[in-house]
């Protein structure tokens, strides 16, 4: 199979020639489509946002937050432009008695903090 793509504002390009970036958003973007079709409750995302730059990572938090209203997403990701638009936050920490799981609710962090 063959993909050529064109991104907005570029020229058309076949998926080998691509960066990992712009290969990220085509697999992200398809993705997205087929579920437009037959959306699932759930996604779990691990680092799918891992070659994509500031902005591309700022335009999938977007999209994502804007489909977890009919869905739960669950998203693996070290990158801030991604997490901060979260709802909740939940990581391991390391404690005197082990490990324990840390979770943070940002909507009511915010709401103290406000």
């Amino acid at each position: 199979m063959t993909i050529k793509v064109q991104l907005e504002n570029k020229e058309v390009k076949y998926l080998e020639i691509m960066s990992g970036g712009e290969k990220s958003l085509v697999a992200l973007m398809f993705l997205f489509a087929i579920q437009t079709f037959n959306p699932s409750s759930v996604y779990i995302l691990d680092e799918a946002d891992s070659a994509l730059d500031q902005e591309n990572s700022r335009k999938l938090a977007h999209l994502i937050k804007q489909l977890s209203v009919d869905s739960q997403f669950l998203v693996v990701s070290h990158n801030q432009n991604v997490y901060k638009e979260a709802d909740c936050l939940a990581g391991v920490a390391m404690t005197s008695n082990g490990s324990a799981i840390v979770e943070v609710k940002l909507n009511e962090a915010q709401e103290k903090t406000a």
